[in-house]
C-alpha cells in the first residue's frame, strides 16, 4: 500500500491529454485535454496558472479552477488551438486548498502525419532508427514502437532479434521472432538492416574463462564456419527482404569485442561468403564502426588500436558499404568526417565503398534536448550532403531514467513513450526530405551550411540550412522560378512567403530550417556577405 496522498500537492495527478498512446497530435495543430487526477481520499481543489511553452520558447497560459471528488479525474478544456506545431512543455503551477504550492509537469508534440507506406528502395536515401527489437517481439509493447516508428516517419530501422545468439539456439535455427520482425517492419513500410551477430555459447571456439575482459560470453568468436553457416541461412530465407546484413558492433572497442584482426577478418569474410552464396544481390557491411579510424585515439587501452585500417585495407573484398557511427555533438560529427574518415578513404581506396552513417545520435543528458533536436537535422542532412547511403539515429526509446547513463538519455521516446523534442524534429524533418533527392552543398564551410535537394515527389526544390554562428536570423535571397514557397523550421511549422522580382528571401540562424520552392526548376542563392555561391 502507498503513502496517504496528505497535501493537495501529493494528491495532483497531472497530464495532457492528446488522445494518443504516443503522446502526439497527428497532422496538425489539435486541442489537447488538461486532465487533473485526484490520488487522496478526500475532495481536493487546485488554482493557478497551466503554462505550454515549445522548443522556441513561444507559448501561451491558461488560468484553472479544478475540484475532484476522492479519486477521481477531472478533465478541463484547452480554451484555443495550438498555435504551432513541434514539441511542447506543459507546467502546471498550482496551489492546493489547504496552501500548499506547486509545479507538475507534462509534455507532448504535435507533428506531421506520417502513415504506412511502401518500403522506399534504394537509392533513395532513408532516414532510420535503430530499434532493440528483441526486447519487444513478443510483448503489449511490441504495437506501440512500431506505431512510434511509423508515426516518426522513420523508413529504415537498424534491429536487433537477427543475431547468431538469438537465431542460433541449442544449435537449432529458430525462425520464429526474425519471421515476425520481418514481416512487421516490412508490413508497415519500413526497410530493414538486420545485425547478425555475435554467437551463442554452444558455438564458441573458446570457453570465455579463457579470455579476460570481455563484456559478454558471446562477444567471442564462433568455431571456424559457423558463421558462415549461419548467414547462409539467413539470407536464404530474407534475401533482399533484409537491406543490409550487419557482421557485428564495434568491433573497434576493445570494451565491447575482444577480436584479435585474424579473427575479425574471418568473421567478415565467412559471414559476406555466406550470405552471397545463398543471395548475390543482398548487401552487406560490416561492423559499425565506433570511430572515424583509430590513429589519433586519446586511450589506447579502450580501442582495437589499428583494426579500422586492417579492414580498411585487407577487407574490401568482404563488404559492400562501409558502416561509421560516431556519436556526439554535429561539430564533432562533421570534424571526425572531415579530418579523420574521409582522410582514411583516400588513403586506403576505400572511397571506392559507399559509406553508411548506421548508427549516430547526441543524448539529452543534462539539458540538452534541444541542442539533440537540432542535431537531428544537421547530421542528417550534412550525411546525406556527404554521400551517406542512409542514416540511422540511435535509438527509439530510451532504457531508463538515470540521467548519468548514457542509454538513458539516448531515445526518441522516454521510457514511458512520450516524445522528446528529438522525435518532433526527426519527424518534421522526414516530411522534408523522405524520397527527395540530394542536389547540392550551395554552402558547406565556416560553421555555415545550405544545401539543395529535390523536393520529394518532384514537386520543386528545397533549400535546407544554418548557421551555427548566427545569434539572431539572416536573411538570405534565393531566385527561384517557384510559383509558391514556404519557409519550414526546426519542428515542421510553415509559413507562406511572397517572391519580389523572382527572389524569395528566408531567414537562416543556428536553429536548422529549410525554404520549400514548390514547382521550381531552380534555386540560386543571390551573394551576400557570408554565402560562397558554387
Amino acid at each position: 500500500m502507498g503513502r496517504l496522498k496528505t497535501t493537495a500537492v501529493e494528491a495532483l495527478d497531472f497530464d495532457v491529454d492528446t488522445g494518443d498512446p504516443l503522446h502526439l497530435i497527428r497532422g496538425g495543430r489539435g486541442v489537447p485535454t488538461l486532465v487533473f487526477g485526484n490520488l487522496s481520499r478526500g475532495t481536493r481543489r487546485w488554482k493557478g496558472t497551466v503554462r505550454f511553452r515549445d522548443h522556441f520558447g513561444r507559448g501561451f497560459e491558461q488560468a484553472v479552477d479544478v475540484t475532484a471528488a476522492p479519486e477521481a479525474r477531472v478533465r478541463v478544456a484547452l480554451d484555443r488551438t495550438l498555435p504551432f506545431q513541434g514539441m511542447w512543455y506543459v507546467s502546471a503551477e498550482l496551489t492546493g486548498d489547504d496552501g500548499q504550492t506547486g509545479v507538475a509537469e507534462a509534455r507532448f508534440a504535435a507533428v506531421d502525419r506520417h502513415e504506412a507506406t511502401p518500403i522506399l528502395p534504394k537509392p533513395y536515401f532513408r532516414m532510420g532508427i535503430n530499434f532493440h527489437a528483441q526486447r519487444y517481439w513478443n510483448t503489449p509493447h511490441f504495437e506501440r514502437v512500431m506505431d512510434a516508428l511509423v508515426a516518426s516517419g522513420a523508413k529504415l530501422v537498424r534491429s536487433g532479434g537477427f543475431k547468431f545468439a538469438d537465431v542460433a539456439k541449442a544449435r537449432t535455427n529458430d525462425w520464429t521472432m526474425t519471421d515476425a520482425l520481418v514481416k512487421a517492419y516490412r508490413s508497415h513500410g519500413i526497410a530493414i538492416n538486420a545485425n547478425v551477430y555475435p554467437a551463442p555459447a554452444w558455438a564458441l571456439a573458446e570457453p570465455a574463462k579463457n579470455r579476460k575482459g570481455v563484456r559478454h560470453r558471446m562477444n567471442l568468436p564462433p568455431r571456424e564456419g559457423l558463421f558462415r553457416e549461419f548467414c547462409a541461412a539467413i539470407a536464404a530465407r530474407y534475401g533482399t527482404e533484409i537491406d543490409y546484413y550487419e557482421m557485428g558492433n564495434e568491433w573497434d572497442l576493445t570494451s565491447n569485442e575482444i577480436l584479435p584482426p585474424d579473427e575479425a577478418l574471418r568473421l567478415i569474410r565467412e559471414g559476406y561468403a555466406g550470405v552471397k552464396a545463398s543471395c548475390p544481390n543482398a548487401t552487406v557491411i560490416p561492423c559499425g564502426w565506433a570511430c572515424a579510424n583509430s590513429s589519433a585515439l586519446e586511450d589506447k587501452h579502450k580501442y582495437n588500436h589499428g583494426l579500422i585500417e586492417t579492414f580498411a585495407t585487407q577487407a574490401q573484398d568482404a563488404f559492400d558499404v562501409w558502416a561509421l557511427h560516431l556519436h556526439g555533438s554535429f561539430e564533432s560529427y562533421a570534424k571526425r568526417l572531415q579530418t579523420q574518415f574521409f582522410p582514411l578513404r583516400q588513403r586506403t581506396g576505400l572511397e571506392k565503398k559507399p559509406w553508411y552513417s548506421n548508427e549516430t545520435a547526441l543524448n539529452t543528458a543534462g539539458g540538452e534536448e534541444d541542442a539533440a533536436a537540432r542535431a537531428v537535422w544537421q547530421k542528417i542532412l550534412y550525411a546525406w550532403a556527404w554521400g551517406s547511403t542512409d542514416y540511422i539515429w540511435y535509438n527509439l526509446r530510451a532504457t531508463g531514467w538515470n540521467p548519468s547513463a548514457s542509454e538513458d538519455s539516448f531515445g526518441l521516446v522516454t521510457p514511458d513513450y512520450r516524445p522528446r523534442a528529438t522525435y518532433a524534429a526527426f519527424a518534421a524533418l522526414a516530411t522534408l526530405i523522405e524520397g527527395g533527392t540530394f542536389d547540392a552543398r550551395l554552402v558547406d564551410a565556416d560553421r555555415r551550411y545550405i544545401y539543395r535537394f529535390h523536393t520529394p515527389g518532384g514537386k520543386g526544390l528545397t533549400i535546407a540550412g544554418w548557421d551555427a554562428r548566427l545569434r539572431t536570423g539572416e536573411a538570405v535571397r534565393i531566385r527561384s522560378d517557384a510559383r509558391a514557397a514556404q519557409a519550414v523550421d526546426l519542428m515542421g511549422n510553415r509559413v507562406n512567403l511572397k517572391a519580389q522580382d523572382g527572389v524569395w528571401t528566408w531567414t537562416i540562424s543556428r536553429e536548422p530550417s529549410a525554404i520549400v520552392l514548390d514547382g521550381a526548376t531552380l534555386a540560386t542563392l543571390e551573394p551576400t556577405a557570408h554565402a560562397t555561391l558554387p
